[in-house]
């Protein structure tokens, strides 16, 4: 089955940049760059609004908050992916926090929504995706750290991903399942994992990190994971990670035979050979078993609905690059 990258057109502000809501805002943040981060979004009800949130901060640690700045949401439909909308304008909390709900009359279409933020003070912005899908949409779990990454490392960038992984993911893709990629990460490297996961071509999926830098980064995960079964009444169908994620794929609902495990310890894992199935010969010997069995495909063809896209390869890392006057002067030159 043929796939095609999650291209996005380019994004030009209509207006210059600034003024700042607030004169010591400019003072704040100078000389810091931007880490705003947005977070994923499964949306199952029309009759219902969907709630967005996002963090806009500045230099490391999080330094600075955006507090009381506008901030323009911009919204890419289904249905026209030549076009960003102005979908609103509002301001940010005194925390650098935006939450906001889109009413459900907007997100009328089933389908990736691409959702850009842009802080109208300096033109930074945060990205992420909206997923509008049926109820009870069948999901396959990848844990980014546990199961696709060959090892770990503190630092999201230059990750080595494990062989075959990516055809893997795209089998499940192509049987039509909805696909999640969780990381304990901190979401300021939300940007950093995206990068990776375009220039390894996965397929397009949710991606989940823990809530900020915390030392609960585990329990953070786990709450987002069981609300997604719970509230947008996802249901995991399979799960791959590490032995430690084999107790939060039980509380997910994985049954044991689809719970796909790596560990270097599989020989001498004892009773957890009844709670789970590990992945002892790699994912090129795995892929080849899945092609030989029956699996069954989910009672909603998602592929049908996103279709099977990838991560965008020339993707531009969202919060991190201003959008200068100079090219706002030159993008109206062109227009004109």
């Amino acid at each position: 089955m043929a796939t095609s990258s999650h291209e996005l057109p380019p994004f030009v502000p209509s207006e210059r940049a600034g003024p700042w809501n607030r004169r010591r805002t400019a003072v704040k943040i100078r000389k810091l760059s931007s880490n705003h981060r947005a977070s994923d979004v499964v949306f199952v009800d029309s009759s219902t609004d969907a709630a967005l949130v996002v963090r806009f901060q500045y230099g490391p640690l999080d330094v600075v908050s955006l507090t009381k700045e506008k901030v323009d949401i911009h919204m890419l439909p289904p249905s026209n992916r030549l076009q960003w909308q102005l979908l609103d304008s509002t301001i940010t909390d005194r925390n650098g926090r935006l939450n906001y709900s889109i009413p459900g009359e907007k997100v009328h279409e089933k389908g990736v929504y691409a959702l850009k933020y842009l802080v109208k003070g300096d033109h930074t912005t945060a990205d992420c995706n909206m997923f509008s899908l049926p109820a009870h949409t069948e999901a396959v779990l990848f844990s980014f750290d546990g199961a696709l990454a060959a090892k770990f490392s503190i630092g999201a960038k230059d990750i080595q991903i494990r062989p075959e992984a990516v055809e893997v993911v795209r089998y499940w893709q192509e049987l039509g399942y909805f696909l999640i990629y969780a990381t304990r990460r901190p979401d300021t490297q939300k940007e950093d994992i995206l990068a990776c996961l375009a220039a390894h071509n996965f397929p397009l999926g949710m991606v989940v990190c823990s809530e900020g830098i915390t030392s609960n980064d585990s329990g953070s995960l786990r709450t987002q994971l069981l609300h997604l079964v719970k509230e947008a009444k996802i249901s995991i169908h399979a799960a791959y990670g590490s032995s430690r994620h084999v107790p939060l794929y039980q509380e997910l609902g994985v049954q044991p035979e689809l719970s796909f495990i790596h560990s270097k310890k599989a020989k001498q894992a004892g009773k957890k050979q009844d709670e789970c199935q590990f992945l002892k010969d790699g994912f090129a010997s795995h892929l080849a078993y899945l092609r030989s069995i029956p699996l069954r495909r989910p009672v909603t063809d998602i592929s049908k609905i996103l279709g099977t896209l990838s991560f965008g390869l020339s993707r531009q890392s969202a919060g991190k690059v201003k959008l200068s006057r100079a090219s706002f002067a030159s993008s109206q030159q062109a227009k004109s």
